[in-house]
């Protein structure tokens, strides 16, 4: 597993799972910590033909979000989307609150579980 971290107050850890990128998000993601979303994630998009293109972001222990995390979180999906995968995103309840208040849990794929995220991929 790969850990990142910079000097925002956000950390992101990176596995596979099931032939599945998983990152797990830490922390607070909002206007000053995207830059290390942004920086960690395009890493990743549009990556190597034998890694899969499906994605599933566990937002279940960040702390916070603010509307430019959601914003970039929408961004994110889009880019999966055009590359050929899936953004599946895992929240606590609060985050699964904000992201439903702001009419996004289908956009953006929210799921109750990480389990329940991978089942969905596995299914597409």
């Amino acid at each position: 597993m790969s850990s990142f971290s910079a000097v925002s107050p956000l950390k992101i850890d990176r596995k596979v799972r099931q032939s599945c990128r998983v990152f797990c998000l830490s922390g607070i993601l909002d206007l000053f910590s995207l830059p290390t979303f942004h920086t960690v994630l395009e890493q990743y998009i549009g990556g190597s033909e034998e890694e899969s293109k499906n994605c599933v972001l566990d937002l279940t222990c960040v702390e916070q979000i603010d509307y430019s995390a959601l914003s970039a979180l929408v961004d994110l999906g889009q880019k999966i989307q055009q590359c050929g995968g899936t953004l599946q995103v895992v929240g606590s309840p609060h985050i699964t609150r904000v992201i439903t208040s702001a009419c996004l849990g289908q956009i953006l794929s929210l799921q109750p579980s990480l389990d329940a995220a991978i089942v969905n991929l596995e299914k597409r």
